[in-house]
């Protein structure tokens, strides 16, 4: 054979090898290529699938926005611009579900919104929740409303109380009267005090150390003598006077001395009383505030009665009922003057133990201004209730 010849048939015989060889690879690598195809086909996304709310037979299926701010489209793409956009709290009708999608009908359009941000429920649901809500509302509304109603109406009633109170101890304050004014017992009656003139033919300054007023108000001309027996007398010399027509004025400021020229108004004369009012308040200076005070009824004033005279406390014992008023003075324990209307002594001590109603104060410190009473205060309880017990069995009585 020739050397070109068998050169040739060498070529053809190594590229049918090669050829073969490419073949077999090719045949390997198949198996691994199909596996990548299939997996690659797995991989590839699904069609959206699309599903229809529908709400039970007269319902509606409903949607709430829950996000401050959602778009609405006209396709379910995230491009372009939003065709409308609903605040936090907008209701719509949801008709279709697809792909993380709610298709929706907002202002007689059917948009698309991404339903994160969107709850759904169905109207009669979402009624009820909010019907509940306005109803908690309601009866929390209801009871701040009558919360608030009893702290004003408990506010007034104590402002009332304090009022009262307050009024009662200006009540309980008392003047007395010493000047030829008349028009003064009217004003200050009006202007709430308790008023007692000065006893006819009576001198102040014996008078007052027996009785001590919150304020004297006394004519300075009828009463000039008295002036220096006043500032003399311990027990009295700290008990606020008000000088009217005063022509002669101390010289030396004393805060419970006041002195007003003749012709003062009405106005000054109750700033003036307020005024000195204040200088020394204390149970000595109120006719009706007592270190024990309580109501008429089952014996109660006579073991009060019984416990000064035990005690051996000196001082007044004031009865009340209505506008009318009854005294029985204390000294050491004994009951040396009684006063309860014309009647006086023993019998006017009697007559305040039978009153069945009103009330009862004790003023310590108050001195009896005169001696009706000579027996033993202890002795006078005892026939008391030896007659009441006789009065007792006597039938209709």
């Amino acid at each position: 054979m020739p050397r070109q010849t068998s050169r040739r048939v060498g070529w053809n015989l190594s590229l049918c090898i090669c050829r073969n060889t490419s073949y077999i690879r090719a045949m390997r690598v198949l198996p691994v290529a199909v596996a990548l195809a299939t997996v690659v086909a797995f991989q590839r996304p699904a069609l959206a699938e699309t599903k229809v709310l529908q709400a039970p037979p007269g319902d509606t299926v409903l949607g709430i926005v829950q996000a401050p701010l959602v778009a609405l489209r006209d396709t379910t793409f995230q491009e372009g611009a939003a065709t409308a956009m609903a605040r936090a709290g907008t209701e719509f009708q949801v008709l279709l579900t697809q792909d993380g999608w709610l298709q929706v009908v907002y202002k007689g359009r059917k948009l698309w919104t991404p339903q994160n941000g969107v709850r759904v429920t169905t109207a009669k649901i979402y009624r009820a929740e909010r019907a509940g809500i306005e109803d908690t509302h309601r009866r929390w509304s209801t009871i701040a409303a009558s919360v608030g109603i009893s702290l004003v109406a408990l506010l007034v009633i104590l402002g009332i109380i304090v009022g009262r109170r307050r009024f009662q101890e200006v009540r309980r304050r008392w003047i007395l009267l010493a000047t030829r004014h008349e028009v003064l017992e009217e004003i200050m009656v009006k202007a709430g005090w308790d008023v007692q003139k000065l006893p006819p033919n009576t001198r102040l300054a014996e008078f007052l150390p027996h009785v001590r007023p919150t304020v004297v108000i006394a004519d300075q001309s009828a009463h000039r003598g008295d002036i220096a027996s006043l500032a003399k007398n311990a027990s009295v010399a700290s008990t606020p006077i008000l000088w009217l027509d005063a022509t002669v004025i101390e010289r030396a400021p004393d805060p419970a001395r006041a002195f007003l020229p003749p012709g003062a108004k009405v106005s000054t004369i109750l700033e003036t009383v307020r005024t000195l009012a204040k200088v020394i308040p204390g149970p000595e200076q109120l006719s009706r505030h007592g270190e024990i005070e309580g109501r008429l009824g089952d014996g109660r004033l006579l073991e009060l009665l019984h416990f000064l005279a035990t005690a051996k406390r000196t001082g007044r014992v004031e009865v009340r009922i209505g506008s009318e008023s009854a005294w029985m003075w204390f000294e050491d324990g004994q009951i040396r003057h009684a006063l309860a209307g014309k009647l006086t002594g023993a019998q006017a001590m009697y007559r305040c133990l039978d009153l069945p109603k009103g009330t009862f104060s004790f003023s310590s410190g108050v001195t009896p201004p005169e001696r009706s009473i000579r027996e033993s205060t202890l002795t006078l309880l005892h026939e008391y209730a030896r007659q009441s017990d006789e009065n007792a069995k006597i039938p209709g009585h």
